[in-house]
């Protein structure tokens, strides 16, 4: 379960114009250590590679890190559907 602010920057991150279109073509996330940047950015970039038909392609989505073991974990869910 997402905490408060997880809910609020993906409802302001996913936010859509009149037309439908993205409000937001960057976001820049900055919060402490340890309050789960690493699993919403997970779920927000697991939502974006599912729901390519809102966008009108198929999404290709980039995820790096610093620390190779926690971007293998992260990325984990995506792999084993893509197996």
């Amino acid at each position: 379960m997402w905490r408060w602010w997880q809910r609020l920057a993906a409802t302001r991150l996913l936010e859509v114009d009149a037309r439908g279109e993205l409000v937001w073509e960057t976001a820049l996330l900055t919060v402490a250590r340890q309050v789960g940047k690493t699993w919403w950015l997970r779920d927000v970039c697991d939502w974006r590679l599912e729901h390519g038909d809102r966008f009108g392609a198929e999404q290709l989505v980039l995820s790096t890190g610093k620390d190779l073991a926690v971007v293998r974990e992260m990325q984990r869910p995506a792999r084993m559907r893509a197996k």
